[in-house]
């Protein structure tokens, strides 16, 4: 049976898995945008100008399985910069040319560069919204960005039968707009305002061909099931 995905126009980004899913019902969408820009930063007296300058340098990620935080960063640090990687984002590093640490979460990442214990960081491209735009720009530098990756999916599971999965599809399809809302049933304001909102805003049908391009750079990398073993 072939599994659905939907995918949510949204600020996160949680990798796609190929386990149990093999196409997507939607796509999640924020605040009209379906593609996401994830950036990577150092401090603003840096000397690092380009991913080629990140070789011996120490490097924080997100998490080893997140898409902006740690995949799409270290395939151009691969592809891009010339940056050998070595064993990473699923072994320890210990024959690459940086120095990775795993921050545990987006804003972790960023505040491991604002500490000063890493020269560079990747993260999500929400953070400096998170942290505030004025007080990121006064720890942090943007160097590089990717441009174009796809927003998180929604996925249905490959035990479910075409029928049922094709009635959550159309759900969220159809759903209306205040199923986003908070109790306050207001979508006028900021995250303080609102900080019951869902954090997308609509969703669009997808398939794995939305996530194609996350699917080559996870397989570029190396990443299988087996990392969910770990």
């Amino acid at each position: 049976m072939a599994s659905r995905v939907t995918s949510r126009k949204t600020t996160r980004s949680p990798t796609v898995s190929r386990r149990r899913c093999s196409s997507a019902t939607t796509t999640r969408r924020s605040f009209r945008r379906s593609a996401r820009v994830p950036p990577t930063a150092t401090a603003p007296d840096s000397d690092i100008e380009s991913l080629a300058d990140l070789s011996g340098k120490r490097v924080s990620f997100s998490d080893r399985l997140s898409t902006s935080g740690c995949l799409y960063p270290l395939y151009d640090m691969k592809t891009e910069g010339g940056v050998d990687i070595g064993d990473l984002p699923e072994g320890t590093g210990a024959n690459a040319d940086i120095e990775a640490t795993f921050a545990g979460g987006h804003p972790a990442s960023y505040e491991l560069l604002a500490n000063g214990r890493v020269d560079a960081a990747a993260m999500g491209g929400f953070v400096p919204g998170i942290i505030g735009e004025d007080t990121f720009q006064e720890n942090a530098r943007l160097f590089h960005k990717h441009e174009g990756l796809p927003r998180a999916p929604i996925v249905v599971s490959t035990e479910l039968g075409d029928t049922a999965s094709s009635a959550l599809q159309q759900a969220f399809l159809e759903a209306p707009e205040t199923i986003y809302l908070g109790a306050d049933g207001e979508a006028d304001g900021d995250d303080e305002e609102n900080p019951d909102d869902l954090w997308f805003t609509e969703v669009r049908e997808a398939d794995v061909e939305t996530y194609r391009n996350v699917i080559d750079v996870a397989n570029e990398l190396g990443v299988n099931e087996d990392i969910f073993q770990s």
